[in-house]
């Protein structure tokens, strides 16, 4: 009996991970819309090594150094790539 590999992976997530998924999504939503209620603001911050970040190969070096991620933020908007999906607060 042969195998069939041919499957759908782009709706491989059973309903229950589904529903799962746009609960989340809902609440991370509502919350959103309660901070920005209250006066919270989003502020899109410049890319850049966090403050305290160390390496995970005991090195202690990073693998990139500050001036290699802003080079390579400025390619990703040069080419028009985003990093994270649109959404409504995101915009405002």
């Amino acid at each position: 009996m042969p195998i069939d590999i041919r499957r759908n992976y782009v709706d491989s997530f059973t309903d229950d991970e589904r529903i799962a998924k746009e609960r989340a999504r809902a609440e991370l939503e509502k919350q959103m819309a309660e901070f920005l209620a209250k006066g919270g603001k989003v502020e899109k911050l410049k890319p850049g090594i966090a403050k305290g970040a160390s390496s995970l190969n005991r090195s202690k070096n990073l693998q990139y150094t500050e001036s290699e991620i802003r080079k390579q933020a400025e390619e990703r908007e040069g080419n028009g790539h985003r990093d994270s999906e649109t959404t409504e607060w995101y915009n405002q």
